[in-house]
């Protein structure tokens, strides 16, 4: 029981960080901002999005930190450092409940 609750655990961890995209205050950017967001925009269509999904709230969460004064650089090395991480904690939490259910099952003692 001990293995479920930590695997339910992290499981719900991972999916808090991925359902929670950078909030920024909604403000008029200078033009540093605007070119690091163009750059971070060359970044993803050069590079791809990685670890982290193909999905509108990825550029968000990624221009947002720029927005807050990241380099693109550094906003898509956080980005995909971030989805890494939730996605290793999605694996961990998997292979948790089924070690859980292998063992209910008898199958691992």
């Amino acid at each position: 029981m001990k293995r479920f609750a930590t695997a339910a655990v992290a499981a719900a961890t991972a999916l808090s960080l991925a359902a929670a995209p950078a909030q920024a205050a909604p403000s008029t950017p200078t033009d540093a901002q605007k070119i690091e967001a163009a750059k971070l925009v060359g970044m993803f269509v050069l590079r791809g999005t990685g670890a982290a999904p193909n999905t509108k709230a990825t550029g968000e969460m990624a221009a947002g930190s720029v927005m807050a004064g990241s380099s693109a650089k550094t906003a898509y090395g956080a980005t995909q450092f971030g989805w890494t991480l939730t996605w290793i904690a999605v694996a961990a939490a998997g292979i948790g409940l089924i070690g859980a259910a292998a063992k209910q099952a008898g199958i691992l003692r």
